[in-house]
């Protein structure tokens, strides 16, 4: 079976360690490129990473688009690029750029206003233009490393209920909200499931490794959730990929799924929204 994961930090090393040069380097000598091409490879899969990097140490670092770009550019065949863009301080014009150098779409997180307000706008209305991905944190911030200073930028900014009015304005985007909401599940299930109604453009993966939990026990994949609109990312360190895929195939077990299902969670729904042929 084909692997899309649409959600993986740039950095996040396969083993615990710290940052070497300019790349994270795990406890058996390899860095984080080498590490996830070689489970890339094992796996069949193609990973989106992004810009939002995290090091060794659980350290956010805002620098990593550059360093995204050469890796996917060294391997076209498992890497998509994902610039991280910070709809405060950067300005709409940096989509151009991006699009330029190859990215195919981009990571938001941590706004001090509203997803869906007006003056972001341009930002989508540009992702839009160029077909390109975006890809937004959405519900609470749990991770610890990402509690650090940016005043108003609080976890009910990135509320699900946010991407509606952004996938109206913009019916061509496609758009992922990350882990299927955070705490507001049913709010993100209803607006993948109304944006079936017309756009068809909002989606939701279920990335967070030990946080998914709470996924499992609410049972929405199939019934609150179309399978059309769920995304299988990891947001982990790439060693934990057999481990994740493990758990969510027992979960679709349970929740009845059929292997055609599996399929679009784990492939073909990510090659829907990134445009890409399915092999």
């Amino acid at each position: 079976m084909k692997m899309f994961d649409v959600h993986l930090h740039y950095g996040m090393i396969a083993y615990k360690g710290t940052i070497i040069g300019d790349s994270s380097k795990g406890d058996d000598g390899e860095i984080f490129e080498d590490y996830l091409i070689k489970k890339c490879k094992k796996l069949d899969m193609v990973v989106a990473v992004n810009g939002l990097g995290i090091d060794g140490r659980n350290k956010v670092f805002y620098d990593a688009n550059d360093r995204v770009e050469e890796f996917f550019k060294e391997n076209p065949d498992y890497i998509i690029g994902m610039a991280y863009v910070d709809l405060d301080d950067d300005r709409p014009y940096v989509i151009d750029k991006y699009y330029k150098r190859g990215f195919r779409g981009f990571k938001f997180m941590r706004p001090k206003k509203r997803y869906d307000d007006p003056g972001y706008m341009e930002f989508y209305k540009r992702c839009e233009y160029y077909n390109m991905v975006a890809l937004f944190h959405t519900g609470i911030v749990g991770a610890k490393e990402f509690w650090c200073p940016k005043p108003g930028a609080y976890s009910d900014n990135m509320n699900p209920i946010t991407l509606e009015a952004i996938g109206f304005e913009c019916p061509k985007l496609n758009i992922i909200g990350a882990h299927l909401g955070t705490a507001y599940y049913m709010v993100a299930c209803w607006v993948a499931l109304c944006s079936t109604y017309l756009t068809s453009n909002i989606y939701f993966d279920i990335s967070g490794g030990d946080f998914l939990g709470p996924i499992y026990e609410g049972r929405y994949i199939g019934k609150n959730i179309p399978v059309s609109q769920v995304l299988f990312g990891l947001d982990e360190p790439p060693n934990r990929y057999e481990e994740m895929i493990e758990r969510l195939n027992a979960h679709f077990d349970d929740l009845g799924l059929t292997q055609e299902d599996k399929d679009n969670i784990f492939y073909k729904n990510a090659c829907r929204v990134f445009n890409i042929t399915p092999k």
